[in-house]
């Protein structure tokens, strides 16, 4: 679910066909990506799948602004757009401020009136009932001076978890996450690293200050997933106080762009390996003791 910057869709101006720049899963065979392709202009798209990933097709333009985010049933939001078909048809949303990051079911979801690269002051966080018709403002956990609320999970209508970056620079920043158990009436605090010296005080553990903060996926079991760009995946099983490192993902060499766990079992993550020059979408069918190779894509 997390959102993605212009400067990495440069990056893969060259590419050899549509590269992958996000994913989600419904299920170990039914997902939908967002893909940036370059011919003769350079466009992003939503595109299916319907066999695990080995396999995409197109659906749509991708609107510029949003970020991909899934409910069971084959529900689908990006931007003021949502699908309710597995990402085959979409269609506009009425006219609103506000972009969904996440839903728990086909009603209740969250949403952000900006993606901010730092700083929260201009951040606005609302909750929905109505598959996204309309919102209600919320409060946002990420509201310290020089925070931006990155991501934002909701396995459940009542649970939620959110979290949030102050961006130092030099592949450093401080990282903070929230949970809800009541629909955003109350955050607690449940990880926090920063500098050492820094008169906020640290909470959990496993999280560095090296690595930019880029996703969150979590279950209503608390068990979920991180992962960040110049840095590393990491993996939680006691709703995010505490983080190891997933093995599959090295800083600056093979990082994660994207995880969807549909199942406590089943996840599929989709990572930029640079060496490799490539692409690829891994799978897991036992919680992440192990991961398979779906697809590859080269790029230049």
């Amino acid at each position: 679910m997390a959102v993605l910057a212009s400067a990495v869709l440069l990056l893969v101006a060259s590419a050899l066909g549509p590269l992958p720049q996000q994913i989600e899963f419904w299920n170990a065979s039914d997902g939908v990506g967002v893909f940036w392709h370059c011919t003769r202009s350079c466009r992003s798209e939503l595109r299916t799948t319907f066999d695990g990933g080995r396999s995409w097709h197109f659906a749509r333009t991708a609107p510029r602004r949003g970020s991909l985010t899934i409910a069971p049933g084959g529900y689908a939001w990006i931007g003021r757009f949502v699908s309710t078909d597995g990402g085959r048809r979409w269609r506009p949303l009425p006219s609103g401020r506000f972009l969904p990051v996440a839903f728990a079911d086909t009603e209740h979801g969250w949403g952000v009136d900006s993606f901010a690269s730092e700083g929260s002051l201009r951040q606005r966080l609302a909750r929905t009932s109505s598959g996204g018709r309309s919102w209600s403002r919320m409060r946002n956990p990420c509201d310290r001076s020089g925070e931006a609320l990155v991501d934002l999970s909701s396995p459940t209508p009542l649970k939620a978890w959110a979290v949030c970056s102050g961006l130092y620079g030099a592949g450093n920043e401080a990282k903070a996450i929230y949970k809800t158990r009541d629909a955003g009436a109350h955050w607690a605090l449940v990880n926090q690293s920063d500098f050492q010296g820094s008169s906020r005080r640290r909470v959990g553990s496993g999280l560095p200050v090296s690595g930019y903060v880029a996703g969150i996926e979590m279950s209503a079991s608390g068990r979920g997933w991180l992962w960040e760009t110049r840095g590393s995946a990491f993996r939680t099983r006691d709703g995010g106080r505490r983080w190891r490192v997933v093995r599959l993902t090295t800083a600056d060499e093979r990082e994660a762009w994207s995880i969807s766990f549909p199942s406590d079992d089943v996840g599929l993550m989709l990572i930029r390996d640079y060496s490799r020059r490539e692409e690829r979408l891994d799978r897991t069918r036992n919680g992440g003791r192990s991961w398979v190779v779906v697809r590859r894509w080269r790029y230049d």
